[in-house]
């Protein structure tokens, strides 16, 4: 049986992006290089370091003068290796589904990345954006490296999410030293069930409210993380 699935690099619209005034930047789009810029300043700024990977596909929030405000990454795992696969000891399909059981390949997992928010506002509104975004999609994971602080803002909305391994700066030998300040904050690698955030937010208004007026996600809005309500599930192989 076919999976309904269908690969974001194929989709040229999307109803979720446009309705919340979001840019899908490709590589060759007129954007693109500003975007990329964006994301360099903001993690300059806040760990000291040079950023140079990016995602295929990169949403960008602009503001009312067509400023961007903010940006975020996203990889599919079926088109390439990801980025934080450097962490894991096998396949990231591998890895989840030995921890979940249920993981069928790896054209159902999108990697998220280069995470670029400065503004409140934006912030807020990405949160709820991505839940939105990637069900549209028909993207059923998302991995991403985060940190303890993003657990400790989310933990109290109860939408696990699955601890896969450390990401361990070692393993990116020289190339560590272009990161800062950044491993200093411990950041792990979890996974998280997309339907789970979309229920959230459409079976719970005041949950969802809680989330767009959390002020302590103003405090991780410059760290690399997918800001999704969250607490840790440890991983059976771990």
């Amino acid at each position: 049986m076919n999976s309904p699935y269908r690969p974001m690099e194929f989709i040229g619209h999307s109803s979720v992006a446009a309705r919340n005034g979001v840019l899908l930047v490709y590589a060759g789009h007129p954007m693109r290089e500003q975007a990329e810029l964006y994301i360099q300043r903001v993690y300059r700024r806040s760990f000291a370091a040079k950023i140079h990977h990016f995602s295929p596909l990169l949403l960008v929030w602009l503001d009312s003068r067509q400023r961007i405000q903010g940006v975020v990454g996203l990889t599919q795992a079926e088109q390439q290796t990801l980025f934080l696969e450097q962490y894991l000891r096998a396949p990231v399909e591998q890895v989840l589904a030995e921890a979940v059981s249920d993981v069928d390949c790896r054209r159902n997992i999108v990697e998220i990345g280069n995470l670029a928010m400065v503004d409140r506002s934006s912030v807020r509104k990405m949160i709820c954006f991505l839940s939105e975004y990637l069900a549209e999609q028909e993207v059923e994971w998302v991995v991403f490296t985060a940190m303890a602080e993003l657990f400790n803002s989310f933990k109290r909305l109860g939408l696990p999410l699955t601890h896969l391994a450390a990401a361990d700066p070692g393993l990116l030998g020289n190339d560590v030293v272009e990161w800062g300040s950044y491993y200093d904050g411990l950041p792990q690698v979890v996974a998280g069930r997309v339907a789970e955030g979309l229920i959230l937010q459409t079976a719970s208004p005041a949950v969802a409210g809680s989330v767009k007026s959390d002020t302590s996600l103003d405090r991780i809005a410059q760290q690399p993380l997918l800001p999704l309500p969250c607490q840790i599930q440890p991983a059976q192989i771990l």
